[in-house]
Formats: structure tokens, sequence, C-alpha cells
């Protein structure tokens, strides 16, 4: 811009200057200056031509010097001008490549945020399963305990209650109570209807005896007496003709009736006692007989 305003400057100089000159020539001219008939002339002075020789001479040093002003203004202006314009360029070039560079590194930086963002779902998920798969573990290990702990205690019953079972037993063989197999029996010296019978035999935590196999019936025979009748916990009250054992033993396994038994003389012989011989008979439950309880026995 400042090159600029110097050519304007220069060239503003220049035309002041041709004005100038332009109006010394006008001076000098007379009337009818601008017609030139030939017309004989005498030589002008010789201080006159030298002057306007001079003159010449000045004008045209000017404008040579001008020109070349002029000249180098312009290549000046024209050098200017391609390096502004190679700058702008170089710089459009520049901005356009950060600008490219930008949207790059914010694509990468999206890109980046978005892995940095699956990475952490998928950690934070491992992470939430392994607390699950902890959490499942720890109340597995406090279903193991509980279930250790119940056990101990089921272990615990059972071990007092077989203690309790064998200081019974104890007691009970003390007290005349005989052993065989699993079972412990009680044979009576006194006594009672079946009804009693089994009262008594509850309230020693056992019921009026069962007879289920061959070995059990010569076993009884042998240890109550041949002379004596014996309540054994078989009876049909309630259900006519409906024998059961009240100790829950099957019936039918094992039957001892003797010849026309059972026959429910007189319509009421519901409870079943063992003879002299030891065959089966159905009598009336009111009446009094011996009994035999029987005790399962755990050993």
């Amino acid at each position: 811009m400042e090159e600029a305003m110097e050519i304007d400057t220069i060239y503003q100089n220049y035309q002041i200057y041709q004005n100038v000159e332009d109006a010394k020539d006008s001076s000098r001219k007379g009337p009818g200056d601008d017609y030139h008939p030939y017309t004989p002339t005498t030589p002008s002075h010789p201080d006159i031509a030298a002057k306007d020789r001079t003159t010449g001479g000045i004008r045209m040093i000017a404008s040579i010097v001008l020109m070349i002003t002029l000249s180098i203004s312009l290549v000046t202006v024209i050098v200017i001008y391609y390096q502004e314009h190679t700058y702008l360029k170089d710089v459009a070039h520049k901005t356009q490549k950060m600008s490219g560079s930008l949207k790059m590194g914010n694509s990468s930086s999206i890109s980046e945020q978005d892995h940095f963002g699956f990475q952490i779902m998928v950690n934070l998920a491992e992470i939430q399963a392994e607390f699950q798969a902890l959490q499942d573990c720890n109340a597995s290990a406090q279903e193991h305990k509980f279930q250790l702990l119940r056990n101990q205690e089921n272990a615990s019953r059972a071990l007092t209650a077989m203690q309790e079972e064998f200081k019974d037993a104890l007691s009970k063989l003390e007290e005349g109570w005989k052993i065989n197999g699993n079972h412990l029996y009680f044979f009576s010296t006194d006594k009672r209807s079946w009804d009693d019978a089994e009262k008594f035999c509850v309230s020693q935590r056992a019921h009026l005896t069962s007879v289920t196999t061959e070995e059990e019936q010569n076993f009884l025979n042998s240890k109550r007496g041949k002379a004596n009748y014996h309540w054994i916990g078989l009876t049909d009250q309630g259900s006519e003709g409906n024998w059961r054992f009240v100790d829950g033993s099957s019936y039918g396994k094992l039957m001892k009736w003797s010849a026309g038994s059972p026959d429910n003389w007189k319509g009421s012989e519901h409870c079943a006692h063992l003879l002299k011989d030891g065959r089966w008979n159905d009598c009336d439950c009111p009446s009094l007989f011996k009994w035999i309880c029987k005790k399962p026995f755990a050993v």
C-alpha cells in the first residue's frame, strides 16, 4: 500500500512539473506564435541556443529518471503483490491443513472416547458378573454352612436320642425286659384289659406286640410260659373283620389263628390274644389277661 501511494505521489509531481513547463512555453510565445510562415530568420544568439539545449537535456534526464523510478516502483509493486499472494496462499493452505488436522483429531478423540467408554462398560459388566458370582458363591457357602449346622443339629439330636435309647434299654433290661434282635419285649405278671394293657405299653414308649415272623412267634412262646393267655396288639375294633397291628406292622405275613378263629363269638370279640399253645384267638377286649409289650431298639 505504501509503494502505491509513493507511485501516485511521483506521478502527481511529474504532472505538476509538466504543467509548469507548458506554462513557461506559453509565456514565451507571442500573438500569432502558433502560425509559422516561412520567413527568413537570423541566427539566434549563442547564449539563447545554449540555454535551450540545457533545458532540453534537463527535461530528457528528468523523463528518464521518472521512467526508471516508475519502472522500479512497478517492479516493486509486482514483487510485493506476488509475495503477498504467495503468503496468503500459503496461509490458506496451512489453515486448511490445520482444519483437517483438527477434524481428524476430533474424530480420533471421539473414536478414542467411544472405545474407552465401551471398554469401561465391558469392564463394568465383567465386574458385575464377578460380583454376582461371588454373591452366588457366598450364598451357596452360606447355604452349605446352614446345611452343615442343620446336619450337626440333627446329628446331635440323633446322638442324644440314641443315648436316651441306650439308657432306656439298660433300664428296661434291669426291669426284666427281654431283647430279641432289634426289639425289647415286656412280659407282664399281672392282668389287664386289652385297652389298659395298650395304655401301659404306650407309657413305656412301646405297643402291644406284633407277630410278623415264625422266629418271633417261637421267641414269644418260649418266654411267656404256656400256662397263660397274653394280649397281643392285634384288633379289628372300629372296623369288623379288618384286623391290624397297633404298632403299624403289616398284617398277613404270618397268621397263627386257632381253628375256627376269628369267629367274633356273640359279636363282641375284637381283640386277639395268645392261647396256651401259642395260637391266636379273638376275645372280648375287656377280658383280663397278661400282655406283652414290644419296643424297637436300635443297636
